[in-house]
């Protein structure tokens, strides 16, 4: 993402419009502070100066839901502000100059986005450097850090823009399960080989389980999420070799197979219902949202960390940023701020367990009752597309389903050893990956 050359950031000295107080304007320059403003804001807000922001959605985005969330307390808040949208045609999404244009024409002051689409905003230089922020007293040491790092610029170290929520997977175990069976609760540090053994403790009988991972449809993509957790690649780094056949995914797909063979855990395929909800497993690895399902629960259940050595997944979810050639900049700030701040986080996140996303304020980490420290694992990494998947050529996604799960059946039901499946998926997924992208030049 490229940094602009000059940006005015206007930085906020105190929290509200309407108290009397004065907003700072830092001048920078390519990190460096030249000079500084002060603007009157709050004196023509207290004349009666009514300010209209216009946020500016794609969309995929709702405006009920902003409204709900954030616009409706900060005009609450802000008597004087009122907020209009404007939606962008999807048509622009991938087309930086008309999307320049129609927010310019249209006086868009706040954009939402998602981390796609905030990396060609970002890149196009439309957004507003934030980085300062932290220097006025916004607390951004009160974030946590990853949700900052996945929105900063690598090569200039720039921020563009907050988001006020992530998504991120955590180990669940039923504690009533584990109690009747006299099995010690899973720790934080423990390897994948841990888990499955940890499992497999577990009586194989009444349709229990010792570990259910519902959240992947199919062996390949449970298979995926594991290699990912453990930083393998099943391409290379060019997209053009599958890479397959090898002792490390060897590894990881015995698991899985002889999981199944052995009762530790279900074949997801064959399962519609989530076993973990239903009592019938001691563990399951899910996102943040497994939360909303427990909420009733009849058994009493705790949250660990995913093995160690794993690197969790992990997703902002809508960012939000000050458009750069936004004529209210002061007042999109504040509305920026808000959206980000502890007041409004804690207040929508008031019920735990109806989660869809977590605060990205490590303040929150535990409210009502319920650690989720175990999903704010100082140690996670982003992972935005597995090894370039979404780059690769269309056709050839369902073609590497078909040929994996073949074969991988075949594996679990004994007609083929797992070393010879995994070397025939090499054979047929390459070809299929060469032909692919011979047919896409």
């Amino acid at each position: 993402m490229k940094k602009p050359l000059i940006i005015l950031l206007f930085l906020i000295l105190s929290g509200c419009f309407n108290n009397g107080n004065n907003l700072k304007a830092v001048e920078v320059n390519n990190g460096n502070e030249i000079k500084d403003h002060v603007w009157q804001l709050n004196s023509t807000v207290n004349n009666g100066q009514n300010i209209t922001l216009k946020v500016a959605l794609i969309s995929s985005n709702s405006s009920d839901r902003f409204m709900q969330f954030y616009g409706t307390p900060f005009m609450e808040k802000y008597k004087n502000i009122s907020i209009e949208f404007v939606n962008i045609p999807a048509i622009f999404n991938e087309d930086m100059k008309k999307t320049a244009e129609f927010l310019a024409e249209n006086d868009a002051d706040l954009m939402v986005s998602s981390l796609m689409e905030y990396q060609n905003l970002a890149n196009s230089e439309l957004l507003l450097d934030i980085t300062s922020l932290s220097k006025i007293g916004f607390d951004m040491d009160q974030f946590v850090p990853i949700a900052i790092d996945q929105l900063m610029d690598n090569n200039t170290n720039s921020l563009f823009g907050l988001a006020p929520g992530f998504s991120s997977v955590a180990l669940y175990y039923n504690k009533d399960l584990f109690d009747k069976n006299q099995i010690t609760y899973p720790h934080g540090n423990m390897s994948w080989n841990e888990l499955f053994q940890l499992a497999d403790q577990f009586p194989k009988s009444d349709n229990t389980y010792g570990l259910f991972l519902p959240s992947y449809g199919t062996i390949r993509s449970l298979a995926m999420f594991m290699a990912i957790s453990k930083n393998l690649a099943f391409l290379d780094k060019e997209l053009k070799k599958v890479t397959v056949d090898n002792s490390e995914w060897e590894d990881t797909y015995s698991l899985i197979v002889d999981g199944i063979k052995g009762g530790i855990l279900p074949d997801s395929r064959k399962q519609g219902d989530n076993l973990f909800v239903a009592g019938k497993a001691a563990m399951t690895i899910d996102y943040v949202q497994l939360l909303k399902n427990l909420t009733n629960s009849t058994f009493k259940w705790g949250v660990s960390k995913q093995p160690e050595g794993s690197t969790q997944i992990f997703s902002v979810g809508s960012i939000y940023s000050v458009l750069i050639h936004s004529k209210k900049q002061e007042a999109a700030l504040e509305l920026l701020k808000y959206i980000n701040s502890d007041e409004i986080m804690k207040a929508n996140n008031s019920n735990v367990t109806g989660l869809s996303m977590l605060p990205s304020r490590l303040s929150l980490i535990s409210e009502n009752g319920v650690d989720l420290s175990a999903f704010y694992d100082p140690s996670i990494l982003s992972h935005l597309n597995f090894n370039g998947f979404s780059q690769l050529p269309m056709d050839f996604s369902v073609k590497y389903d078909n040929i994996f799960e073949e074969e991988m059946n075949d594996a679990i039901l004994g007609k083929k050893p797992l070393n010879d499946a995994l070397r025939i998926i090499q054979k047929k997924a390459q070809k299929e990956l060469d032909n692919s992208w011979q047919n896409q030049r």
